[in-house]
């Protein structure tokens, strides 16, 4: 690899070149020549993934000019200011750098900003990348990651930053900046980078299967050929690779699926929507952890999900702790990891956290007196810099006694449960943990490296559940896009598939099949489902004409204002006569720009205003009574509504009824999914130019 590229961030001299969009990856990636080969192109995959959007930003904004004084938008900042939080004290809250937003506007240090404002700074997520420059040509650069940041400073116009790289900068703290937001998820690629970097080639976790795509699996290392796990009263000998013919209260795949995890080192289960994933993993913990001699680690892709896991997995054991801090579930509040009691006997540990505290505080004071006493001299500046560095160093000895407090917290529960995310961030605690089981969720969205980067020497038993069918990773580098899962899984000579379904209705499930699954069957569970009250039909699309537009003229913040009016009436309708509760159904869309206009509608009526909408994506794993999907697109293209793995969410999160709304000729002509998908429709006569109420008429709702 050239001695460049081995540094993650792109140099200034490489943001300034000309920018030329790159030629998309043609070659196939299953297997690798070795270690060292495999390590180096998802290297230079991820940073090509973070620099390229980079590169091509920088240059519209160099080519914008003068022009960019007069922009306006959600990621760009004018007139900012870097400064250090005075009123900072305590080094585990680690807002000690802020943007000042305002900037130039502040009027006094604790200004209430406007709401929009506030909801920008607000959405700017944990672990996104800030950068800074005093012109528009560029010659100067700083990169931050933005870091927890209390309600109360958001409002005030503050946002916290850690900063990771500067090119030609004097003093950053009485300077005035143009800020822009880097748009793709930095810290996604950073973590994962890092980790390849510092591998051992010759000790890189599950070789055989990750580099060389072997597919035949040996048993765990620490499985005893005698081995019989107890199953609900059931002695099972997995490595005898019988199956049971009952076996909790799974079915047939289900069954062979759970024998042959416990009995491989390396597994990968293919589970389409509603057939039983998160059910057959639950099975898979329970039996596991009463064998365990360290912790199994759980790691799911959205927080949503594993938020879920955790619940129906908590009416089995509660010795779970939960890493990282975005969870919503009051049910989920207890097992999180800020709440969960370690060790007394650590004091040892509580005396080095108070003296790095105190250590840490002087030398921020440090950094504020050199500031204040800033004269403008280089001598001067070189102060206030290497004050800095060391303030810095002793923030890294606090983030590294902060994974030994995780250690604490974690080496004796039986779960140890996180976001991929996170763990991409925290590889150090799997090493400290020496865990021998790791599971996934959501396989097949997570991205490679994020897989390979839990993974540790101390692994022995791996158990992948995804559908490759369903969302990718989110990567333009064709490479990327592929899930660990999915490569592997292409190679399985007899893949393991749960194959039939619990959730959703048979007229509904028949939009996926045979169109994005050959075979996928029903339980008879499904027969019964109720109808939809107050409508004539379960499943329907309402197709029109009425044209698309956009916010600024991107295929990304596509809108639909007709749609909109229409979703809007079929819900106050399903409440009104159908006597829905807000909470049985849910309104879904490709695009977040209809999504933002759909709850600005919701919010304006008291019935709706619990209605929960939602991007397509966002709504992966999860599932409601009835969906009404808004499709948006009504011009000359379809943009990713072409993607068969989207169109496959969409279709696969109602249970009882689903109601979509799209120009649905102009889908059929730019996709063969959805043609097919239109023939199914037409022959059910689930195709018209108004929802198909009970009493044959249009919506009308007083205004």
């Amino acid at each position: 690899m050239d001695q460049p590229k081995c540094e993650f961030y792109p140099t200034l001299e490489e943001l300034m070149e000309p920018y030329t969009p790159k030629e998309p990856y043609r070659e196939e990636f299953t297997k690798f020549k070795d270690v060292r080969d495999y390590i180096e192109k998802h290297m230079h995959w991820l940073r090509e993934m973070f620099k390229d959007p980079l590169h091509k930003y920088v240059h519209q904004m160099k080519k914008d000019g003068s022009n960019l004084k007069k922009k306006k938008g959600p990621h760009l900042y004018k007139e900012v200011s870097i400064i250090l939080n005075e009123k900072y004290f305590e080094a585990h809250h680690h807002e000690f750098v802020f943007v000042d937003a305002l900037g130039s506007e502040r009027s006094c240090n604790e200004c209430k900003v406007p709401r929009s404002l506030y909801d920008q700074l607000s959405r700017i997520k944990i672990g996104s990348l800030l950068c800074f420059s005093t012109n528009t040509e560029f010659d100067n650069l700083i990169m931050a990651t933005v870091i927890y940041t209390p309600e109360d400073c958001l409002w005030n116009g503050y946002l916290a930053i850690e900063i990771v790289k500067q090119y030609n900068i004097g003093n950053i703290f009485q300077t005035k900046f143009l800020m822009f937001e880097t748009p793709v998820f930095y810290e996604a690629y950073k973590n994962a980078y890092s980790y390849l970097k510092n591998s051992d080639d010759r000790n890189f976790p599950f070789q055989k299967y990750i580099v060389f795509g072997e597919t035949e699996s040996q048993p765990p290392a620490y499985l005893d050929e005698k081995k019989i796990y107890d199953c609900d009263g059931i002695g099972l000998q997995p490595l005898a690779k019988q199956v049971p013919e009952k076996l909790f209260n799974l079915n047939e795949s289900q069954r062979k699926a759970f024998v042959t995890a416990l009995g491989r080192e390396l597994t990968l289960i293919q589970g389409p929507p509603g057939t039983g994933k998160t059910h057959l993993a639950i099975h898979l913990v329970k039996t596991l952890i009463k064998t365990a001699h360290t912790p199994i680690i759980l790691l799911n892709f959205t927080n949503q999900t594993l938020d879920k896991f955790i619940m129906k997995l908590s009416e089995h054991t509660d010795s779970i702790v939960r890493f990282g801090s975005n969870s919503r579930s009051p049910e989920v509040e207890k097992f999180l990891a800020r709440n969960v009691d370690y060790e007394k006997n650590s004091c040892r540990l509580n005396k080095l956290w108070y003296i790095l505290k105190e250590e840490f505080r002087k030398q921020f004071q440090i950094v504020i007196i050199k500031q204040s006493e800033f004269d403008g001299t280089h001598d001067n500046y070189e102060d206030i810099r290497n004050a800095y560095n060391q303030l810095t160093k002793t923030y890294e000895k606090i983030q590294t006694l902060r994974t030994l407090f995780q250690y604490y917290v974690a080496r004796k529960k039986f779960i140890v449960a996180m976001t991929t995310t996170f763990a991409a961030r925290n590889n150090f605690l799997f090493h400290l943990l020496r865990s021998s089981i790791v599971i996934f969720e959501e396989a097949a969205e997570i991205l490679e490296s994020h897989v390979v980067s839990s993974l540790t020497p101390y692994t022995q038993h791996v158990i992948m559940i995804g559908d490759h069918q369903q969302l990718r990773p989110y990567c333009k580098i064709y490479p990327l896009c592929l899930s660990l899962f999915e490569r592997l899984f292409i190679l399985q000579k007899q893949p393991l598939v749960l194959t039939t379904q619990y959730r959703t209705r048979i007229d509904i499930a028949s939009l996926l099949t045979p169109t994005i699954y050959k075979k996928l069957d029903n339980d008879d569970s499904v027969s019964l489902y109720p109808s939809v009250r107050g409508m004539a039909q379960n499943v329907y699309f309402m197709s029109h004409a009425h044209k698309e537009e956009s916010t600024d003229g991107k295929e990304t913040s596509m809108y639909n204002v007709f749609e909109i009016d229409e979703i809007i009436k079929l819900a106050q309708y399903l409440i009104k006569v159908g006597e829905y509760s807000a909470e049985s159904f849910v309104i879904l869309s490709p695009y977040s720009n209809q999504i933002n206009r759909i709850r600005n509608e919701l919010v304006r009526d008291k019935n709706l205003k619990s209605v929960k909408a939602c991007t397509i994506d966002a709504y992966q794993g999860l599932e409601s009574d009835i969906v009404l999907l808004s499709l948006v697109r009504a011009g000359k293209t379809i943009g990713f509504l072409k993607d068969p793995h989207r169109i496959c969410v969409a279709l696969s999160r109602a249970r009882y009824g689903l109601y979509m709304i799209g120009n649905l000729t102009l889908l059929s002509k730019r996709s063969s999914y959805w043609l097919r998908i239109q023939r199914y429709l037409l022959k059910q006569n689930a195709v018209g130019d108004k929802f198909p109420l009970n009493d044959n008429s249009v919506v009308t709702v007083p205004k």
